[in-house]
């Protein structure tokens, strides 16, 4: 009889697919690798019927040391098109901000794709971008097309589509290398409107701490919910036909599963942690075990034909 899989609990530092689990016997494993194998079992069947063999999904820590680069991201159908790839959206969440902190998302005006190379090549593309002062606990959807930096002293929880576009189109006066994209690969896909936050989908907003479950996201790529824990939560895990991902912002979790033989077995999660909870899983229990326990969790919903680039073999 095959082990059923459990709790896979992990850092992100740099993304999902690379992270080691660090408990169980598969302990030592990427998420690539537990993928691979295990397939359909871990992200769920519609999931692995759209995305193959790729997982999904990447959450990892951003930190910006100065300024994080102008950056754009493609959709899937252009990435599709020109890289072989997935496309890429992102969501920010502000975990901490100190008070010099700003997030720059889309332009203050509508702008030509003329302002756009000229102020790229020039540094004047600063003055035309629509820039927020950020406090922990907002969160920004950053859809494709959408021009983004950050500055300042803040942790941002970044969850994305699991691609490596990101074209650079300004560095703050660094050069950026030639083998990376940059402005003029992404000059034609650049949201050049002035940007106007998508009220329905969320968009740029604070989040009161005294709801226990608050959509924060609801995308094709990925739904994203904020949990506040203060009782224990029964998750049917089966109904979302999903992986379910948890990210800690504050606190600690225990996940706990009925394994075979009726015996529960708990999997703690801690603040910087996430656990990646295995479709095959049909539910378990969530139950704080500290004040103020704070967890982001996200999956995914595809029940659209595939794309065709993508090779589920």
């Amino acid at each position: 009889m095959e082990k059923k899989l459990y709790p896979l609990k992990f850092v992100p530092e740099q993304g999902v697919e690379d992270a080691v689990v660090r408990e169980g016997w598969l302990e030592g494993s990427s998420v690539a690798d537990i993928m691979e194998t295990y397939l359909d079992r871990l992200v769920g069947e519609k999931v692995y019927n759209y995305y193959g063999r790729q997982f999904p999904v990447s959450v990892r820590m951003v930190r910006p040391e100065g300024r994080l680069p102008l950056m754009v991201t493609p959709s899937d159908s252009i990435a599709e098109a020109r890289f072989d790839s997935l496309g890429k959206a992102k969501f920010w969440y502000v975990r901490s901000a100190g008070s010099d902190a700003k997030v720059a998302i889309g332009f203050k005006k509508d702008i030509t794709a003329s302002d756009l190379y000229k102020g790229c090549l020039d540094g004047s593309i600063e003055s035309s971008l629509n820039v927020m002062d950020v406090k922990a606990g907002d969160s920004f959807y950053i859809g494709p097309g959408e021009v983004h930096s950050a500055w300042g002293d803040m942790d941002i929880v970044e969850i994305s589509e699991t691609s490596a576009l990101d074209c650079k189109l300004w560095d703050w006066g660094h050069e950026i290398a030639p083998d990376e994209l940059g402005v003029i690969d992404a000059i034609d896909f650049v949201n050049l409107s002035a940007h106007v936050p998508d009220i329905e989908d969320f968009g740029h907003q604070h989040h009161p701490e005294d709801k226990v479950s608050e959509k924060l996201a609801v995308k094709d790529e990925f739904i994203i919910t904020k949990l506040t824990l203060k009782d224990a939560l029964h998750i049917y895990s089966e109904k979302f036909d999903s992986f379910l991902l948890y990210y800690c912002l504050e606190g600690e979790a225990s996940f706990q599963v009925k394994e075979e033989g009726g015996a529960t077995r708990s999997y703690m999660a801690r603040k910087g942690e996430c656990m990646l909870i295995p479709a095959e899983i049909e539910d378990f229990l969530l139950v704080p075990t500290e004040r103020n326990t704070v967890l982001v969790e996200t999956y995914v919903q595809r029940d659209e034909v595939p794309d065709q680039y993508i090779n589920p073999e």
